[in-house]
């Protein structure tokens, strides 16, 4: 009778551990697939807007997002150069923030040329709603994109 209680309560625990760990990799499933969920749904993710061109022959296109901080904006920006840009080489650019009022501020700047791709995370001392624009200039402070904001 001992031994029928012992040889119970062994399986009793042998069941018990398999549910825990059954459960504990059906909730590690779960949190994957709602993580995969709101990625592909694009919740959290910012808004980027197409910056628009200067002139017609402008190699870079760009997108921004700006996201309102407690003491500025957050300017997140994806380039990429264009094939027929192979003209002109690499150039430098630079990122502006143009103010309602008030000189610009340069938030970077950087070399590139065809088939690169650049992104950036820059911080601007303006509030979101005192940016008039946002400009990529070429090194020399030619305007090439333009965002309205």
């Amino acid at each position: 009778m001992l031994d029928r209680a012992q040889r119970s309560r062994r399986i009793e625990r042998r069941r018990r551990r398999w549910q825990s760990a059954g459960t504990a990799l059906v909730a590690a499933c779960l949190g994957v697939l709602a993580v995969l969920g709101v990625r592909s749904a694009g919740v959290g993710q910012p808004d980027f807007v197409a910056m628009q061109e200067v002139s017609a022959t402008v190699p870079v296109t760009a997108s921004l997002a700006l996201e309102g901080e407690a003491d500025g904006t957050l300017v997140r920006m994806q380039c990429a150069y264009k094939p027929a840009a192979a003209a002109h080489g690499k150039w430098t650019y630079k990122l502006y923030v143009v103010p309602r009022t008030g000189e610009p501020e340069e938030l970077d700047s950087w070399t590139a040329g065809v088939g690169d791709e650049y992104e950036l995370k820059a911080h601007s001392r303006f509030q979101r709603g005192d940016i008039q624009k946002i400009e990529i200039r070429k090194g020399d402070g030619t305007p090439l994109l333009v965002l309205n904001a």
